[in-house]
């Protein structure tokens, strides 16, 4: 091996030694790397370790780090014990070629470099300011250096000139006098490809030049691919032994390797596979490959090898060639699935690059949608996603697939549903892209499994946002996914625990327009996300609900409770039948006079939902003809008032106030009611006792109609206490400015009350005074007698 440092020949080791220096608030630092002989290792151990100790702990900084540095040192030195000292021979060698360094009057300052050969040559490589030379016994031309090449030098002459590392002058002019000779100078062509990768500007234009002059076609030239090894390896160490002038050099190096194309192929392919620590060269050599395009496709095995290099920079490089080979670089297809997992983003990126490039079949991508790594299921999508018009069809397939297999209990079930749910989703982010594949999508709506369910009312969602509010969109979904016969499976969704799945099943069965004998049994469904989604359809339906809804509502008027097996559950139907006709609004007034039959049902929660349908539908209701006609016809005139009078009782004041102003259109056929219309003077909600004394006027207008069918409590207080105060409280708030004239009033119709008890008169305001310490007296009056006047109804 040759050492790094001193150039000897002589076993080394790989090491890597630290150095640190502080500085309170700053530090300095330095390292050697590389393969060091014996005398090497211990001399830079020992000067780094010494440093460390006595400079390396100022600062908190260095004080943290300096411990690490001398134990990574130490352990490092250790490593090296058994290393075999530096041969006097190696040393006599280097001395040696010193001592002709100096005889031929070569740059004292440059350091001497070798590189490996065969074993089985007995030529040495000498590497001097970075030029590179086979030597034998008489390596060295033995050129006067007082002249230079001229035009009587022979081509021979100048090639030797061309090689002259001493001069550049005289390879500058070597290469300017081989320009004119022509193709007779097409021996010349290797050292001139040499010398365009001179250390010298001038040298390299020159021999540049020169090569096009004798061979404009140089790049397929024999001569030319005799240099191509030299070259390639002259490349390499431009990247590893880095100079000042390395940069322009390298990248005249990348420029040739470039216009040589396709010779240069296997040489730079060979280098890029090479066990090398050193990544530059490699790197760029993958990107001169990548320039020279379909010409380097010979290098797509050596490309697919460093795909697994330990260098994310390597892999990267890798996988942009392969990209620009496409379709050529198919093999790699394995390895780029393995970089898809790469944890570095960076790689990942070069490699979805590369797979959308080599442009694989969608039947290859497939099973990586449900792969273990997310990083790999991310990246396909994305694939798939940039190849969408050719990926739609067996995006498709899939789905067609799991909707018409599914129920039959196939293999790999959750295999197959993973892959199903994924690809729905890809084809929602496809967005509109993907319209023509929503006829397919329509048959998840309707599958068994919750998850497909959910991920098509998805990808729906995504290909076109508006499809709900959409009703054509809506029918043509439901015709694909089989018309009438998928009502049930719609039916099912809507006791999906997911809302956007049960509104989309709701506006599948809205559409549909034919699902209203399956939805009426919902309305009392256990679930109430069903009960409710039920509803709501049946509303939206609208006027198409309404022969269904009538039969429910009139079977439960007119039915008894022994003609019906479950009365309550009935009930219940009949009260949503009820809150449906009513949410319908005006466009149901064909049902009213059924809805009037429930008026006098026995059920309360019947004949309230009945009020309140009959309210929404027409606000004035109580003056249809139509509904007291209906109610007669039920039961008779007298039968229909009685039943109407026991709605007066009802414990909701809603209900009371209707059968009152019903009770109206019957006029003087309702007298009977009379007595029972004046308890309802004193109800508790005014606008009841308004409607009875209106009642009262309109069926009974004599004066003597209230002296004849009241009680006399009633007939006296049925004046004064005639306001809209809904408690004592609030009653009482309004006497605070009453006369004592009013207040004696107030006192004499107490006693009346209570039938001349002053006794009971003055306990019980002495009651309400000790819970209302704070009222006045002509309000604790006022209490007592709103009371006595509530009990007494």
């Amino acid at each position: 091996m040759i050492c790094k440092c001193c150039g000897a020949e002589a076993p080394t080791k790989y090491v890597e030694f630290y150095q640190n220096i502080g500085a309170l608030f700053v530090r300095y630092h330095s390292q050697i790397k590389g393969n060091l002989c014996k005398s090497c290792v211990n001399k830079y151990f020992w000067r780094f370790t010494l440093i460390n100790l006595t400079l390396g702990w100022w600062g908190v900084l260095s004080f943290c780090l300096t411990p690490f540095l001398i134990l990574n040192n130490i352990i490092r030195y250790l490593g090296t014990l058994r290393l075999q000292s530096v041969t006097g021979s190696s040393t006599a060698r280097i001395g040696e070629k010193q001592r002709n360094n100096s005889a031929t009057k070569f740059h004292s300052s440059e350091r001497v470099q070798r590189d490996h050969l065969d074993p089985d040559s007995s030529k040495l490589l000498v590497r001097e300011r970075d030029k590179s030379w086979i030597n034998t016994t008489d390596d060295r031309p033995n050129l006067p250096r007082e002249s230079g090449p001229s035009s009587d030098s022979s081509i021979e002459d100048l090639i030797e000139y061309l090689r002259c590392v001493n001069n550049s002058e005289f390879r500058r002019l070597a290469a300017e006098l081989l320009a004119p000779i022509g193709p007779t100078a097409t021996p010349a062509m290797s050292a001139l490809l040499i010398a365009c990768v001179d250390v010298d500007a001038s040298v390299r234009k020159a021999a540049f030049d020169a090569l096009n002059s004798i061979d404009p076609n140089w790049t397929h030239n024999s001569e030319t691919q005799k240099a191509l090894p030299r070259l390639t390896k002259e490349f390499k160490h431009l990247y590893c032994f880095k100079k000042s002038y390395s940069e322009e050099v390298s990248k005249a190096a990348d420029k040739l390797l470039r216009q040589i194309g396709k010779p240069a192929v296997s040489y730079l392919a060979n280098l890029i596979v090479e066990e090398e620590d050193k990544i530059e060269y490699k790197i760029h050599a993958i990107w001169i490959l990548k320039d020279i395009g379909s010409d380097a496709t010979s290098a797509v095995p050596q490309l697919i090898q460093v795909l697994s290099c330990k260098a994310s920079k390597v892999r990267i490089a890798a996988a942009e060639a392969l990209a620009n080979f496409r379709t050529a670089a198919k093999a790699a297809i394995p390895e780029i699935f393995v970089g898809l997992a790469d944890r570095d983003v960076d790689v990942r990126e070069a490699m979805l690059t590369c797979l959308v490039a080599i442009e694989p079949e969608v039947a290859d991508l497939l099973p990586f949608l449900v792969h273990k790594n997310p990083n790999v299921r991310e990246a396909v999508a994305d694939a798939l996603i940039q190849i969408r018009p050719q990926a739609l069809p067996a995006l498709t397939a899939v789905v067609l697939q799991w909707c018409t297999n599914s129920k039959a209990g196939t293999e790999n079930v959750e295999t197959n549903q993973k892959m199903t749910e994924a690809v729905l989703q890809l084809l929602g982010k496809f967005g509109p892209d993907a319209s023509v594949a929503m006829p397919t999508i329509a048959l998840a709506l309707v599958d068994p499994n919750p998850t497909i369910k959910l991920a098509a009312v998805r990808a729906l969602e995504n290909i076109d946002r508006d499809w709900l509010s959409d009703p054509a969109v809506v029918k043509a979904i439901v015709s694909f996914a089989g018309g009438e016969a998928a009502i049930p499976e719609l039916i099912v969704g809507l006791a999906d625990q997911n809302e956007d799945v049960r509104k989309a099943m709701m506006a599948c069965l809205i559409a549909t327009e034919t699902a209203v004998p399956d939805l009426l049994p919902l309305l009392v469904d256990k679930n109430p996300n069903v009960r409710e989604a039920a509803l709501d359809i049946l509303i939206q339906i609208g006027s198409h609900t309404l022969p269904a809804l009538i039969r429910i509502v009139s079977q439960g008027c007119t039915k008894s409770r022994t003609d019906i097996d479950n009365v309550e559950q009935y009930q219940k139907m009949t009260e949503a039948a009820l809150q449906v006709l009513g949410e319908i609004g005006s466009d149901a007034s064909l049902a009213m006079p059924t809805i009037a039959l429930a008026l006098v049902a026995p059920n309360p929660t019947i004949k309230l939902a009945a009020v309140r349908a009959l309210g929404n539908i027409d606000h004035n209701w109580v003056s249809n003809p139509a509904i007291v006609k209906a109610i007669v016809s039920l039961a008779g005139a007298e039968a229909a008032i009685s039943k109407i009078v026991v709605g007066f009782t009802d414990r909701n004041s809603d209900v009371r106030k209707a059968m009152v102003r019903c009770l109206v259109q019957f006029g003087a056929t309702a007298k009977p009611a009379v007595p029972n219309l004046q308890r309802l003077l004193t109800d508790l909600d005014p606008e009841v006792r308004k409607a009875a004394a209106d009642a009262l006027m309109q069926i009974d207008p004599k004066p003597t109609a209230i002296e004849k069918h009241a009680d006399p409590p009633s007939r006296d207080t049925l004046g004064k206490y005639f306001r809209p105060e809904p408690s004592a409280s609030a009653q009482a708030s309004h006497i605070h400015s009453k006369s004592s004239s009013q207040l004696h009033s107030l006192k004499r119709d107490l006693l009346r009350l209570l039938q001349g008890d002053s006794q009971a008169c003055q306990r019980l305001i002495e009651l309400e005074r000790r819970k209302n310490p704070q009222r006045k007296e002509d309000e604790l009056y006022e209490i007592v007698i709103y009371q006595l006047v509530r009990d007494r109804r």
